[in-house]
């Protein structure tokens, strides 16, 4: 036996001590009563090893008694958290209780017993063993359900931090903006909200650019990144969009719903999870064009485990030099809208010519490049852009494209394989060097790439 608390006797108890208080104090002031006609409480011990509780009493004259044992000296419970009635045994011979003889309060364990006359022992036996024991199950149980009688700052004073915050089952958890919780009605919660309150203390999601200002046609890198400590829910995929100063989208990266049903929000971004992105300045709107200078937004929505919404969101420029505007005015506006439309602007000679078996008029194009003029964004720096490309051209479609082998030219071409060069481009426009337009666009890619 080991004797692990102490109490004051008392006699003819006629209120049960100590439940003032209950949400600010427990071990100080909860402690066992005994109340009945002439019967005096003496003392109790807990028998760790048998999971046992052993009330030391003295009973004058037979008479029922109620006996309330707070939960936080002795509770039984199953691995659900289900209350449990122990075995009783009164001088060490078993009495049945009926179930109108056992209830519980929010803090305590409450029997009613006969007691006989002369009775000096009650003991509360653990239904069962263990270990664990249903005592060991009881603490669990009753530990997280003892702090949500306390108020948040309490259990912040104890210990607790402030996302492990324990409310009331009527109330929810809310943190202000300085991530101090309280615990509110479900009605309120939603106009704390509203207001910009959160409902996890870090929630926490971030938006990052390489870079805050980035030339036309630079290729820009994105990363979006979980610095909370709670888990968000992305609809079908994560990812974020990208929209103009309208509004428009330009972009996106992932997120959205391609379905009719409603969203789900079921793909998990945990803690210190990542998410990047390039973007070559493409406007998914018109795959043949790069996108106007400007402000750009990233966007990016989700919810937390409860289905609150939230948002993160970052803003980059686009800039360009005015010397760009300005060569551009001073150069054939035709080639300007070649410029404009291709993926890839070079100068290059044929040096094969390979006809296709299907379409006569169809040839595969190889070019030895001297000079990049427009160039992918992802593909880095010119030294680092492929000193071989495979051009393809209709001959019947784009007869501006009708090249010889062995002939040198500045060669405009689209790509419909997403920015890959290790797929083939198509020719739309040609002029055979040399050619002043060259020159002129030397000027402008200078400009437009450093």
């Amino acid at each position: 036996m080991m004797l692990v608390w102490v109490v004051i006797p008392l006699v003819l108890v006629v209120s049960i001590i100590g439940i003032v208080g209950v949400q600010e104090s427990f071990a100080e002031e909860l402690v066992i009563s005994v109340i009945g006609k002439d019967v005096d409480f003496l003392d109790f011990e807990v028998d760790e090893d048998t999971a046992s509780l052993i009330l030391f009493i003295d009973a004058k004259k037979n008479g029922i008694s109620t006996i309330t044992i707070p939960k936080d000296i002795w509770y039984i419970a199953d691995n659900s958290c289900r209350a449990e009635r122990p075995f009783v045994l009164i001088d060490g011979e078993e009495v049945k209780l009926g179930t109108d003889f056992v209830s519980y309060t929010t803090t305590s364990s409450v029997f009613k017993i006969d007691l006989p006359e002369n009775a000096k022992e009650i003991e509360f036996i653990s239904t069962y063993g263990g270990p664990p024991t249903a005592f060991d199950f009881g603490k669990q149980c009753w530990e997280p359900q003892k702090l949500r009688l306390m108020s948040p700052a309490k259990q912040i004073s104890n210990g607790i931090q402030p996302d492990s915050v324990n409310c009331k089952s009527e109330l929810k958890l809310i943190f202000k903006p300085n991530f101090s919780p309280a615990c509110v009605t479900p009605e309120t919660f939603l106009k704390l909200f509203e207001r910009g309150w959160t409902a996890y203390a870090k929630i926490n999601v971030k938006i990052y650019t390489d870079k805050p200002e980035y030339k036309l046609g630079e290729e820009i890198k994105i990363t979006m990144k979980n610095e909370g400590k709670s888990d968000v829910f992305f609809d079908f995929k994560i990812g974020f969009s990208i929209s103009d100063e309208n509004g428009h989208t330009v972009q996106s990266f992932g997120p959205g719903n391609f379905y009719l049903d409603a969203p789900k929000y079921d793909v998990k971004f945990s803690p210190l999870d990542t998410y990047n992105a390039t973007w070559s300045q493409k406007d998914s709107r018109s795959k043949d064009a790069y996108v106007l200078p400007g402000t750009y937004t990233i966007k990016t929505n989700f919810v937390d485990i409860e289905k609150n919404s939230y948002t993160a969101s970052t803003q980059f420029d686009i800039i360009i030099l005015d010397e760009y505007y300005e060569l551009r005015e001073k150069t054939d506006p035709e080639f300007i809208s070649y410029f404009d439309k291709a993926d890839i602007v070079f100068v290059g000679k044929i040096t094969s010519k390979i006809s296709g078996d299907v379409v006569p008029e169809f040839f595969w194009l190889k070019f030895d490049v001297d000079e990049y003029f427009k160039y992918f964004p992802a593909s880095g720096k010119p030294s680092d852009l492929p000193l071989n490309l495979n051009i393809t051209t209709n001959e019947g479609s784009w007869q501006n494209c009708i090249l010889t082998e062995g002939k040198t030219y500045l060669i405009f071409a689209v790509d419909e394989y997403d920015l890959r060069y290790t797929r083939d481009q198509h020719c739309f426009w040609a002029v055979e060097t040399p050619h002043t337009i060259v020159d002129e666009l030397r000027k402008i890619s200078t400009v437009l790439y450093g």
